[in-house]
């Protein structure tokens, strides 16, 4: 039968079979075959043929071996069944073959490469593990393969369903050719997985490589959220900010442009789009060095400006080559600089690495910061600015910034004195309107389309929007891309009738009534009485009138804290307010915030926010108020709330626990929400602050100190005392109570900022034994050791080995026991007048301090015995006071009585008096916003009020001439009267001016020198017949000043200041005639020249009386012979030490250094009028190591209910 006869009976499958074997080549070999050999196999399959005689049989061929070999191999195959059956079908035919031509060699070199199928088979079983896809892949493959194997030996041994041979030898190579086959799908699956492993291997080992480097790169501490991509956010949108973009691409690539370009601009106006959309054209063109998105809501991380240039030197490794493998090799050898300072940041990460690279790296460049002005320390900004500078000015012309920000004062001023040609600046409001408002036109009118087609399911009308609707929406906008973003999204809600809405409150009438409409369509929603149950409202009510009051953001949890309830509720509240207030998703995340300043000005205003939902702003400071309260009062605040470990160390090398943030909060702020609240709730929420103080104030202390906010301890108790006193809302107690904590911290601060827990173990025991915290917190620490005024001038060791008891001795005087808050030399300079909140004017010797006169005022209401100023005839003889009782008493300095009935007439408290320059006027200036002029003599008001200042009048004085009145006062203005009519000469205000505490005459009349609180917190010079400013603002630096004195000369300018420190100018070019004269332990309060010029006096709120040299006197040594120095004292920093540097006690200045000026005398410090001295027993106290704990009795009972 021919291979192109029909088969006999065969069915389809056999049929099939063939038609396969012919196609690949393998049907029966008929070369050289009779019609009898083609039959021969029917005969053999009938029952005999001699031809098989002579074939040898399978058993003793290669035949069985590759035989046994399969099925070793489909025993061991059940990970890949298709493979098994395939191997089942061929083995049950190889069955079958009876007989075959020898091939022995062959059939056994296939088996033993076909054999490795077992070894891999035996792998994935001894590991247990399943087969990856592609292996499974190739073992399909492979099993295709046996297929046709077998389709082989079907087609070559025919088809008789009894034994069969193979007794040609091209049938024999047929078979063994398909077995090779399938041997090299074996053999080339086992070298591709050789492949496959080495190149796993070198990924592995990039992988590897990669970590290392990364785990290098991520010592820099970089913010992954802060660039661009990372910024949830669109940029401009097409054909809008056309000219700015189009300036900023142009500035990128000219290298010869200024390398800084300041994009300047108010809130809402889209600087942080623009910057988005520079970006994006930066990094698809390669210039794009790194980006740094800088916010206050999303994380404290991109509101840190020590975080930027870390973060901008990680994204320049990822774009330079050179820069990483140089700032790789850096980190290695410095792997702690993103701790380091921003100056060090800089010339480490940037300005240095640059320099090494060759030819730079062949590195151009653009940085784009955004957002500046949400950096929340202003001194860390202020210092990454000038390293901006010095980077771009000295280091390399290859690099470029770009920086975007609100114009804050502190950001124009590191601009405006820099040489324009370092760079430029774009002021983004200052942009044509009608460029601005077309963008914001295109802008709508796109997201109006968009929300048309987004909302299949709405019903619009045909032309919706119109082009009129997008047009007045536009111009309503004005300039504020703010606008129109909130707008969208409260249209979006319900389009149609909501942007009827909106244009029906909003087209005609001014910026602020559109964004009312808005924000009153959104609170429509929030608090709809259909949808919310009343007391759901009240908490809406709450929350919105609470976040704007905030002195800072919060997270859910946080403010749930702070306002008593859980964060689900207060999210429930805000469910329909996201069109105006960031919700971040998670609880402890983000923090809660108004989207744009303009709804905080609305909620806050009774003209503008809706009746119902209207709470005064001091009903909500009062709220809250009582809410820092209850945090500070309950277990959240407790001792060692740091987990300080041992007493021995510095708090600098121990590992503090991080503060829960709403009692952070309430530490930090509870100040500034008392005192903003209404005179009747601050008389309420008084006892709850004496309650909390008396209470919790070393706890509360701890807290502040050890989450880094030291300086803001004694700022917060000062705040409420200060501002209490002037609002008369202070009780006595409290005044008391705060006066205590103030003076306490102040003589602290050392010892508590070096180690916390000597808050307890030295500061503690050092307390006033009268105060507060002596009387109530005492007796909660009886392990303390105990300090002991004394009163002699000696040291005294009692034993000569580690002594219990350690005594520091020195000469002690009387003095004032309040602030001293006026100070005078008389006129022949031999006696100093000082008068104090202690209700005592005194009296002293001026050159050795000694008392002469103490006279006490004898007034009976709560406040009116204070002291608040003095002056003097101009022979002497008399002392004027102006005093809290609304008088001014008068004196005779030889009896130390009054001299004559006080001068009635002020309805307030009487801030300043001054006498002129022939004594015949007195002129005082009182908290009523009212001056009077006197007649010396009489004590009669000659002028009657002279009215014009809208606040407190804090300072008054008169020109040498007489003619002239200079009053100084809260209300941010200097006034000139006229002093014979009261008529008002002129106005000296600024806009920059604040709130003005002293004023002064030259001795020539020409200029008025006056203090401010203000932007600068500086003194100033104004002429005072053209009210303009004479000179620069003086010592910028400094702080708060709180008085100001001209000499006798005129030449020389001297001012006190918070600082504690007083500083003296030239006053015609403004140089400092001396460093600053430090020594006071509190804000200065008052200061005057001697009449010769020569010497100052000082007043403080830390009770002392100072008199300084103005010129140096080399020979001047004090009247005392120094104080021998101990045998076992303090070392140099105050502190007493153990054996091996253990911290055992910290003696404070006012002991150790400052009542010591005898011996180690203050700069220019020639007369100090407060001293004291102590005793340290050590007996029974616990201040070792771990065990400090120990020295509270409370301890355990606080572990359990913490």
């Amino acid at each position: 039968m021919s291979a192109d006869e029909p088969l006999p009976k065969s069915g389809h499958i056999r049929r099939t079979k063939l038609e396969l074997g012919r196609k690949l080549g393998l049907s029966r070999s008929h070369a050289q075959v009779s019609p009898s050999q083609a039959r021969a196999p029917a005969t053999a399959a009938g029952g005999s043929s001699s031809a098989i005689t002579a074939v040898i049989t399978p058993a003793k061929t290669g035949w069985s071996v590759l035989k046994r070999i399969l099925e070793t191999v489909r025993d061991a195959s059940d990970l890949c069944p298709p493979l098994k059956a395939s191997l089942v079908g061929v083995i049950e035919l190889m069955n079958l073959v009876d007989r075959i031509q020898d091939a022995h060699s062959d059939f056994e070199e296939v088996a033993r490469r076909i054999q490795q199928l077992q070894r891999i088979f035996e792998h994935y079983q001894a590991i247990d593990s399943s087969m990856s896809s592609t292996v499974t892949q190739r073992m399909e493959g492979i099993s295709h393969a046996l297929d046709l194997v077998k389709c082989t030996i079907d087609v070559k041994t025919g088809r008789g369903i009894g034994r069969r041979i193979l007794e040609s030898s091209d049938d024999v190579g047929a078979v063994v050719k398909a077995f090779r086959c399938v041997a090299v799908l074996v053999e080339n699956f086992n070298v591709d997985t050789l492949m496959q492993l080495e190149i796993h291997a070198l990924n592995i080992r990039r992988r590897v490589e990669d970590m290392v480097r990364d785990n290098v790169l991520n010592e820099l501490r970089h913010v992954r959220n802060a660039d661009y991509s990372s910024q949830d956010q669109e940029g401009c949108m097409r054909n809008t900010r056309v000219f700015l973009l189009g300036e900023l691409f142009t500035w990128s690539v000219d290298w010869s442009a200024p390398a800084i370009f300041w994009l300047s601009g108010m809130a809402g106006t889209g600087k942080s789009t623009i910057a988005w959309s520079f970006c994006e054209f930066l990094a698809s063109n390669g210039l794009l060095g790194g980006s740094f998105f800088c916010s206050r809501t999303s994380s404290t991380e991109r509101s840190d400006a020590r975080r930027i240039f870390p973060t901008l030197a990680r994204q320049l490794a990822r774009v330079s080559a050179d820069y990483e493998s140089a700032l790789l090799d850096f980190l290695r050898s410095d792997p702690d600089v993103a701790q380091k300072s921003i100056k060090l940041q800089s010339r480490s990460l940037l300005r240095n690495l640059l320099k090494v690279l060759p030819n730079r790296g062949g590195l151009q460049t653009v940085f784009v910061i955004d957002a500046l002005d949400d950096c929340l320390e202003e001194d860390d900004t202020e210092a990454f600015l000038d390293e901006l500078i010095a980077l771009v000015t000295s280091t390399t012309p290859s690099i470029k910034i770009f920086i975007s920000s609100r114009p804050e004062p502190y950001i124009r001023r590191r601009f405006e004195a820099r040489d324009t040609n370092v760079h430029r600046v774009t002021r983004l409001h200052d942009v044509d309107r009608e460029s601005v408002s077309a963008d914001i036109e295109a802008y709508i009118s796109h997201r109006l389309s968009y929300i048309r087609q987004s909302q299949a399911l709405a019903v619009f009308p045909p032309e919706w929007p119109t082009l009129s609707d997008v047009w007045t929406l536009a111009r309503t906008a004005d300039k504020l891309f703010i606008y129109a973003v909130t707008a969208v999204e409260y249209i979006k809600q319900d389009p149609v009738q909501r942007l009827q809405t909106l244009l029906s409150r909003s087209a005609g009438r001014p910026l602020t009534k559109g964004i009312d409409a808005i924000y009153l369509s959104v609170l429509s929603e929030a608090t709809n009485p259909e949808r919310y149950e009343p007391h759901e409202i009240d908490v809406v009510k709450l929350v919105l009138s609470t976040i704007p009051a905030l002195e800072a953001a919060l997270a859910l949890t946080s403010l749930g804290d702070l306002l008593d309830m859980p964060a689900h509720r207060v999210r429930m509240a805000l469910n329909w307010l996201h069109a105006v207030v960031y919700v971040p998703p998670d609880d402890d995340g983000e923090a809660v915030s108004i989207f744009h300043s303009s709804f905080s000005d609305f909620i806050r205003d009774r003209d503008r926010a809706p009746a119902s939902l209207f709470v005064e702003p001091e009903r909500v400071h009062e709220i809250l108020a009582q809410a820092c309260f209850r945090i500070l009062r309950c277990n959240l605040l407790h001792f060692n709330i740091t987990h300080c470990v041992s007493s021995y160390l510095p708090t600098v090398d121990q590992h503090l626990a991080t503060i829960r943030p709403s009692v952070l909060y309430a530490c930090l702020n509870w100040a500034t929400h008392l005192v903003s609240a209404s005179r009747r709730a601050i008389r309420t929420l008084l006892p709850t602050m004496e309650a909390m103080l008396n209470e919790k104030f070393l706890f509360w202390v701890e807290a502040l100190y050890g989450s880094g906010n030291s300086v803001k301890a004694a700022e917060i108790i000062w705040t409420a005392l200060s501002m209490l006193e002037v609002r008369e809302a202070l009780t006595p107690t409290a005044a008391a109570t705060l006066r205590e904590a103030f003076y306490f911290l102040q003589s602290e601060d050392e010892t508590i900022e070096y180690s916390l827990p000597h808050l307890y173990i030295s500061a503690l025991p050092s307390a006033d034994p009268t105060s507060f915290i002596a009387k109530r917190i005492w007796p909660l620490f009886p392990s303390l050791p105990c300090v002991r005024p004394k009163g002699m001038l000696a040291w005294r060791r009692d034993d000569q080995s580690l002594p219990a008891t350690l005594s520091l001795d020195v000469l002690y005087q009387a003095g004032h026991a309040s602030a001293v808050q006026a100070v005078l030399f008389t006129p022949d300079g031999s006696h100093i007048v000082s008068g104090s909140f202690d209700k005592t004017l005194r009296v002293w010797n001026a050159r050795n301090g000694a008392q002469t006169m103490r006279m006490p005022l004898n007034i009976k209401l709560t406040l009116g015995d204070r002291v608040s100023s003095v002056a003097l005839s101009p022979d002497g003889r008399l002392i004027y006071s102006g005093s809290w009782d609304r008088t001014i008493h008068v004196w005779d300095t030889h009896a130390g009585e009054p001299a004559m009935q006080p001068f009635q007439g002020h309805r307030g408290p009487v801030l300043s008096i001054v006498t002129s320059a022939d004594g015949s006027r007195i002129v005082s200036g009182s908290q009523d916003k009212t001056l009077r002029v006197w007649d010396a003599k009489r004590g009669t008001d000659l002028l009657g009020p002279l009215i014009g200042h809208t606040n407190a009048v804090c300072s008054v004085s008169v020109s040498s001439d007489g003619k002239m009145i200079a009053s100084g006062s809260l209300d941010a203005s200097i006034r000139i009267w006229n002093m014979q009519t009261g008529g008002l000469k002129r106005v000296i205000t600024t806009p920059d001016m604040g709130q003005v505490y002293s004023v002064a005459f030259s001795p020539d009349s020409m200029r008025i020198a006056c203090a401010s609180f203000d932007d600068f917190d500086s003194v100033r010079l104004w002429d005072v017949h053209t009210g303009a400013q004479g000179m620069l603002p003086l010592s910028e630096d400094a702080g708060p000043s709180y008085c100001v004195a001209f000499s006798p000369d005129g030449k020389y300018i001297a001012a006190g200041f918070q600082d504690q420190s007083i500083r003296i100018w030239n006053s015609d070019d403004g140089d400092d005639l001396c460093p600053p004269l430090e020594g006071h332990r509190g804000p200065i309060c008052a200061l005057a020249f001697s009449p010769c010029g020569k010497r100052i006096v000082s007043g403080s709120f830390d009770e002392a009386v100072r008199v300084w040299e103005v010129e140096p006197l080399d020979e001047f040594q004090g009247e005392h012979s120094p104080i021998p120095q101990p045998v076992l004292a303090p070392n140099e920093d105050g502190w007493i030490e153990g054996p091996n540097g253990e911290l055992l006690f910290h003696i404070r200045d006012e002991f150790a250094a400052q009542n010591l000026h005898l011996s180690l005398p203050i700069s220019r410090c020639s007369l100090l009028i407060s001293l004291q001295g102590l005793q340290i027993d050590f007996t029974g106290c616990i201040i070792d190591r771990t065990a400090w704990t120990g020295c509270y009795a409370a301890t355990k009972t606080l572990d359990l209910v913490s």
